[in-house]
C-alpha cells in the first residue's frame, strides 16, 4: 500500500506525518481523521503579514481594515452559498434555452467552482 506524505496547516503552524492508503482520496480521509492533539505542530518560520487592524475610539466605535486575502476568505462562505442558490434556481435546460453561449459558459464555470469548493470542504 502506498505511503502518502500529509501536511496539516493552520495560519501559523504545520504538522507533517505519513499515512498508508490505497488512493489519494483514502489518504485524505485518513488525514482528516487524524487527531491534531497527537501531532507535533511547528510554527512557520518568518513573520506573517498583518491581515487585520482594528481601531476603537473612546466611545467604543470601531474602524477595521482587512487585507484583501482575509476579506476574501471571510466572504467566501457567503459567496459559495449565494452561488449554490443561483445554480439551484437555474435549471440547466432553461439556461441553455434562454442565455447566450458566453452566459452559459459563465454559469458552467460558476457550477464548477461550487463543485470544487464542495470537494475541498469534504
Amino acid at each position: 500500500m502506498p505511503i502518502y506524505n500529509v501536511q496539516l496547516s493552520t495560519d501559523t503552524e504545520f504538522a507533517e506525518t505519513k499515512v498508508a492508503a490505497r488512493s489519494p482520496n483514502e489518504a485524505m480521509a485518513a488525514a482528516q481523521a487524524l487527531d491534531p492533539d497527537k501531532l507535533h505542530f511547528e510554527r512557520f518560520s518568518g513573520q506573517l503579514p498583518v491581515n487585520e487592524i482594528t481601531v476603537e475610539d473612546p466611545n467604543g466605535k470601531t474602524l477595521t481594515w482587512r487585507s484583501e486575502e482575509l476579506a476574501t476568505r471571510l466572504a467566501a462562505e457567503d459567496l459559495y452559498i449565494g452561488a449554490k442558490d443561483v445554480l439551484m434556481m437555474l435549471n440547466h435546460e432553461l439556461v441553455s434555452y434562454l442565455f447566450s453561449k458566453s452566459t452559459h459558459r459563465a454559469i458552467e464555470s460558476l457550477a464548477a467552482a461550487v463543485e470544487a469548493a464542495e470537494w475541498g470542504a469534504q
